[in-house]
């Protein structure tokens, strides 16, 4: 009987949890993790920032006890979640974060929630000089300035030198025979690098001159023109040769057999070449391979 792959999964909200801390962690911010305590109600947020949006909760009467500490006894009675709330949603910034983790210009979707509707898991803690904040969902990653490694300059990759194109009917490519000449109707000149114009040629006596394209209406192209050239990459979780009878039964519904650690092997391969090594997953609805070990040297 077969049966059907088991991989690890992970959600897309946990992957960019824990690549946000390591990215904190490798900036030199010690933020730790923590699980919601059971049977506690926290006050919920989004928020919109430079670096993108995110979710946040804390802990309503640890807020209030930091920020408005006498409340409780001038209205000689206990202030509740639901007072909290309201105070918290009408302050200006009810939380003071450190920008280099955290920034927000606005908050909203302020509500109350169970420990129970949050997920059992560890999330990572913010201080605040008003409490301490748990991240749900973390924003991008600020992009950092495009620095080519060495590797990168030296993978292969296949650049096509495109005179032009023409178009032919069947019937006359079925009568195509020596001493034809086929006329190029548009003529282009351009050159193509991993299924991407990256600018144009001309032709003289000594070869091919290249110029790269920046035309104002080419504005992803500008720049350096090997940080911007989208790179194919090819995941491999077999490989290996067979000859024409082995294949015949492979065809024929044989079952190639895997390793039982194949799943955390699948090769990742640019321009023919292996670049890295990983796990396949399931995150959400997507198959995805995670990264264990990187062959090429790239700055964090």
């Amino acid at each position: 009987m077969k049966r059907d792959l088991v991989l690890r999964r992970i959600s897309e909200a946990e992957y960019e949890r824990h690549r946000t801390l390591a990215h904190w962690r490798r900036n030199g911010h010690e933020v730790q993790l923590a699980r919601p305590v059971k049977a506690m109600r926290y006050l919920s947020f989004w928020a919109q920032g430079a670096q993108g949006l995110w979710q946040g909760i804390i802990q309503p009467q640890q807020w209030l006890v930091n920020v408005l500490p006498q409340l409780p006894e001038l209205l000689s009675g206990n202030v509740t979640d639901d007072d909290v709330l309201d105070l918290f949603s009408a302050a200006v910034r009810p939380v003071e974060i450190n920008e280099e983790l955290l920034d927000y210009n606005r908050l909203f979707e302020f509500s109350l929630v169970q420990s129970a509707e949050v997920a059992d898991i560890d999330l990572p803690v913010i201080p605040t000089v008003q409490c301490s904040l748990l991240l749900l969902v973390a924003p991008g990653i600020p992009k950092r300035p495009a620095v080519v490694q060495p590797w990168v300059e030296r993978m292969p990759l296949k650049l096509r030198c495109l005179l032009g194109t023409t178009t032919l009917t069947a019937n006359q490519l079925m009568y195509l025979a020596p001493g034809d000449v086929l006329c190029i109707a548009i003529q282009t000149n351009v050159a193509i690098l991993s299924d991407r114009c990256v600018g144009s040629f001309t032709v003289n006596n000594e070869g091919i001159s290249m110029q790269y394209d920046t035309d104002s209406t080419h504005p992803s192209l500008q720049g350096s023109p090997i940080a911007e050239v989208s790179v194919k990459l090819e995941f491999v979780l077999e490989e290996r040769t067979v000859n024409l009878l082995e294949l015949n039964e492979m065809v024929g519904g044989q079952v190639i057999p895997l390793e039982s650690d194949a799943i955390r092997k699948v090769e990742v391969r640019a321009g023919g070449q292996a670049i890295a090594i990983g796990e396949l997953i399931q995150m959400d609805e997507r198959l995805g391979v995670e990264l264990l070990e990187v062959y090429a040297e790239s700055t964090p």
